[in-house]
């Protein structure tokens, strides 16, 4: 069946052709007889037929060429976002990789150094610096490990009924230690009320990529607030530090793959930014939303949302 549009062009090809004695093309659309839209064009030439002027009328099936032209169109959409991958894979393996590697070795040259000379104040120093590179450095091994299975489609989804206040606890004992590397206070103000039907690791993959970046962008003896807002369908986890913050400029790229770039923290910690992106892309397979909300020199609140039942 034709839309009342497309009969009406075709109507008026057959009066234009009629009056100016020249064929008329036009694409329409119509839908079939199992309910698929059929895209067609619609060809109208005036011939003479025994001595009459008639019109042919000549439609043809586009639907198909269209259909590999979109195809041809999301293929080339999908092949610039894996080389854009590609490269910022590249990028983290030939520099930020290798560069905590050497810090660990620098200062493990340090400490041996200052172990033969009985120095007990630069050996303390030494080797805090080689353990918070060490953390860091897992970090940023795991997040690679992470994002590439994830891009593989290798990371299953398994929704489980999860504590919050619980699930944020875990996540801080293991981070305790680089927290006090730079005595700073990290406090859960999350009620034990709270349960959520999520997929544990990944949500703690998230906490935990949110907390160790605001770790990482807080001053020494700096403070970490983890909350909770509660709205009609959804509840939002907040991570507040009074850290470095963010200029506006690069809170709008936070999450362009294409366009993000790190800046060391406040002790020198590197950094890939990948990590951001593996928790938006976790976060949205719960149907949930990742921001941020920074004021540059007074430090950034990250959210992210999930869906909640208040009935429950």
């Amino acid at each position: 069946m034709f839309p009342v549009e497309t009969l009406e062009q075709i109507w008026l090809n057959l009066i234009e052709t009629l009056s100016e004695d020249k064929p008329k093309s036009n694409e329409g659309q119509y839908f079939g007889k199992n309910g698929q839209l059929v895209l067609t064009e619609d060809i109208v030439c005036p011939i003479i037929l025994n001595n009459k002027k008639c019109l042919c009328i000549i439609q043809r099936d586009l639907t198909e060429r269209r259909n590999a032209e979109n195809a041809l169109k999301e293929s080339e959409e999908k092949l610039k976002q894996l080389n854009a991958t590609k490269d910022k894979f590249f990028s983290i393996i030939a520099h930020d990789l290798k560069s905590p590697f050497n810090t660990i070795n620098g200062y493990s040259q340090l400490l041996k150094k200052s172990i033969r000379e009985a120095d007990i104040d630069s050996s303390e120093k030494y080797l805090e610096a080689i353990i918070s590179s060490s953390q860091n450095t897992y970090i940023l091994l795991n997040n690679l490990l992470t994002w590439a299975r994830n891009e593989l489609g290798m990371v299953p989804y398994n929704p489980v009924n999860i504590s919050v206040h619980k699930m944020v606890d875990d996540v801080n004992n293991l981070l305790i230690a680089s927290a006090r590397l730079k005595e700073i206070i990290i406090t859960n103000s999350i009620p034990d009320k709270y349960t959520v039907i999520a997929d544990e690791n990944m949500i703690k993959t998230i906490v935990h990529n949110l907390i160790s970046n605001a770790i990482k962008y807080t001053c020494r003896s700096g403070e970490i607030a983890i909350d909770i807002i509660q709205e009609e369908t959804e509840i939002k986890i907040c991570i507040s530090d009074n850290g470095v913050g963010i200029r506006q400029d690069d809170l709008k790229n936070l999450f362009n793959i294409s366009k993000i770039h790190t800046t060391r923290g406040t002790e020198e910690e590197g950094g890939t930014g990948l990590g951001l992106l593996i928790c938006k892309e976790f976060v949205e397979k719960h149907g949930g939303k990742l921001g941020a909300e920074s004021e540059y020199g007074k430090g950034s609140t990250f959210w992210f949302s999930l869906p909640y039942n208040t009935n429950q």
